[in-house]
C-alpha cells in the first residue's frame, strides 16, 4: 500500500518543515540516497549520477516529490524544467525557491543528526552531533530537550540499563548531563572488567537523594563528588584535594568496604584504619593509601553503594 505522500506548504515554515518531514516519508535506502546526493549537490550544484542504479533511485525521489506536490501545479512545472526530474536536486530547487535563506548544507546537516547512528566512539559521535546541531540556524536547530531524547533512543544496546534509568527520571537530562552518564559508564565498565550494562543504571548525576556527596556533603542527590562545583575537600589521610571530606573516608570510618575492591586495596584500608584507632597512623608513610585520591575508585565506590541502595 503506498504512503499518504509529506504535503508542502509553499511557505517559508512550510518548506523548512517539509525539509524535515519529506526524507524521513522515503524509507531507509531513499533517505540515504538523498542525504548523500544532497552533500554532492552542496559542493556541485550540477551534479547528476552516472551509475544506473542510483539514477533509479533519483527518479523514485522525484516521483515521490511529483505525489507532495499535487496541489501546486507552477512549482511541479518550473522544478521540472530547472531540475530535468532529477529528485534530489528537485528537492534542493525547491526549498530555496520557496525559502532562498535556507540552505541546502543546513537541511543536510538536520538529516544526517537525525538518520545516522551513534557509532565507533560513543561520546565523540554524541559530541559531533550536539556540535552539528548547534551549528544549525535557530529555525532548524533541535531543542535541548528533543536532541537528548534523540540521543537516547540512538544509544547502542549495551547501553540498554542506563536508557531504562533515564526514562523513569523525573527531570529529562540535558546533553551535557546525558554525555557525561556515558562517560561514567564506560569507566565504570573499564575499572571493573565486568559489562557495562551492570554499571549503566549508576551512572546518572541525579538520584533522587539516595546519596551523599563525598566532596561537598550535600544531600539533595543532585550530584556526586566528580559533577561538584565546589573546590575539592582535602582529607587528612588522602592528601589535599582528593575530592572528600574526612568524614567520607574509608580509613576513617567502618563503612563497608565494597567486595570489589582489590584484596591487597582491603587490606591496606583495614591496616590504615586500625592505625588511626589507635592513634599510630602517619600521613605519607602509609605505604599508599593515596590510591583513594583516584576517581575511578570513587567512582566504583559510588556505584557499588548505589547498587546496593537500590537492591
Amino acid at each position: 500500500m503506498a504512503t499518504r505522500p509529506v504535503k508542502l506548504t509553499a511557505t517559508s515554515a512550510g518548506a523548512k518543515a517539509f525539509g524535515i518531514k519529506f526524507p524521513t516519508s522515503l524509507g531507509p535506502l531513499l533517505a540515504e540516497t538523498l542525504k548523500n546526493s544532497l552533500k554532492m549537490l552542496d559542493g556541485d550544484e550540477d551534479y547528476r549520477p552516472t551509475d544506473n542504479k542510483l539514477i533509479k533511485l533519483h527518479e523514485l525521489i522525484y516521483q515521490q516529490l511529483v505525489r507532495s506536490l499535487d496541489d501546486h501545479d507552477e512549482l511541479l512545472i518550473r522544478m521540472t524544467q530547472e531540475t530535468q526530474e532529477d529528485g534530489p536536486a528537485g528537492f534542493k530547487w525547491l526549498l530555496n525557491d520557496i525559502d532562498p535563506k535556507s540552505t541546502v548544507s543546513a537541511i543536510s546537516t538536520l538529516m544526517d543528526i537525525l538518520t545516522t547512528p551513534l557509532d565507533g566512539d560513543i561520546i565523540e559521535s554524541i559530541n559531533k552531533k550536539i556540535s552539528a546541531n548547534n551549528s544549525l540556524p535557530k529555525d532548524l536547530k533541535l531543542k535541548d530537550a528533543i536532541l537528548t531524547v534523540l540521543m537516547m533512543v540512538k544509544l547502542p544496546t549495551e547501553y540498554s540499563t542506563l536508557k531504562s534509568v533515564l526514562v523513569e527520571k523525573d527531570a529529562l537530562p540535558t546533553c551535557k548531563e546525558l554525555v557525561m552518564s556515558v562517560t561514567k559508564s564506560n569507566q565504570l565498565a573499564k575499572v571493573s572488567g565486568t559489562p557495562m550494562i551492570e554499571h549503566a543504571s549508576f551512572a546518572f548525576v541525579r538520584n533522587q537523594g539516595s546519596k551523599v556527596c563525598y566532596n561537598c556533603d550535600d544531600n539533595s542527590g543532585n550530584h556526586f563528588h566528580n559533577t561538584c562545583t565546589k573546590p575539592k575537600s582535602d582529607c587528612d589521610v588522602c592528601g589535599k584535594a582528593t575530592g572528600h571530606m574526612n568524614k567520607h573516608c574509608l580509613t576513617q570510618n567502618d563503612r563497608p568496604i565494597p567486595d570489589s575492591i582489590a584484596v591487597s586495596t582491603r587490606n591496606k584500608i583495614l591496616l590504615n584504619r586500625q592505625a588511626f584507632k589507635q592513634g599510630t597512623f602517619k600521613p605519607g608513610n602509609q605505604g599508599g593509601a593515596n590510591f583513594m585520591v583516584s576517581d575511578c575508585f570513587w567512582d566504583e565506590l559510588e556505584a557499588l553503594e548505589q547498587a546496593k541502595h537500590n537492591y
